[in-house]
């Protein structure tokens, strides 16, 4: 078994395992999505609590910040955090979640309401990362000014700030609708956005079909072309 940073991040060549990170990335969609369906919202979504098996079978770990979707409860109290904290740590208190990935209604402290959507957020940074090996916000300073930018929502889409890397414009456009700033404008369930993603893999695929078809195609008329 190895942790999801292990398996999306630690790659030599992170583009030629695009298509095998956005499936993995799928089934935890979808096992989120059943959570989902029942009621519960998982609150700590990150690639430290996502383990991917030997048949490349994905759990989702660690739901000790879950909360039932009817429930109106937030953290309370002074904020704890670790020894030497890292934006990638759980803290727990007025805020619960974890920096790195959290949606700007875990960072306002209580203020606003957590819902399905704080998740879908949490995974659209999931995404990012998988894309670009960064998340989607630089620590920079404490934790109240790494919170005071999620709040912010000023989020620089992977396409822009990673001009080099080639990322498609639908994969762009997937994950800044997943980090949307408003809960009401990102995806309205996980449904929808495997099915995004799915719509993606499979016109990716057509295209690497076709593509392979006209070289295959070019090859037979060169050679058509010497023997005569």
């Amino acid at each position: 078994q190895f942790f999801a940073h292990d398996v999306f991040y630690l790659l030599k060549n992170p583009q030629a395992q695009r298509f095998q990170n956005l499936l993995l990335f799928q089934q935890v969609c979808g096992a989120v999505d059943y959570a989902h369906k029942h009621g519960v919202i998982h609150r700590d979504l990150k690639p430290g609590n996502i383990i991917i098996g030997g048949a490349d079978d994905v759990y989702v770990i660690d739901w000790g910040t879950a909360k039932y979707s009817t429930s109106r409860s937030v953290g309370a109290g002074p904020l704890w955090l670790p020894n030497q904290f890292q934006p990638h740590d759980t803290i727990f208190g007025r805020v619960e979640g974890t920096p790195a990935y959290m949606s700007p209604e875990q960072a306002s402290g209580g203020k606003a309401k957590i819902t399905e959507q704080s998740d879908i957020y949490c995974l659209g940074a999931i995404l990012y990362e998988i894309l670009t090996g960064h998340t989607p916000i630089v620590f920079q300073g404490s934790l109240d000014a790494l919170l005071a930018e999620i709040l912010q929502g000023k989020i620089q889409s992977p396409q822009k700030r990673f001009p080099q890397l080639t990322i498609p414009g639908d994969l762009n456009q997937i994950v800044m609708r997943c980090l949307a700033l408003q809960p009401s404008d990102r995806y309205a369930s996980l449904t929808i956005l495997v099915d995004d993603v799915n719509t993606f893999i499979e016109g990716s695929k057509e295209r690497e079909r076709s593509l392979m078809e006209a070289k295959r195609r070019t090859d037979l008329g060169r050679k058509l072309l010497q023997n005569e």
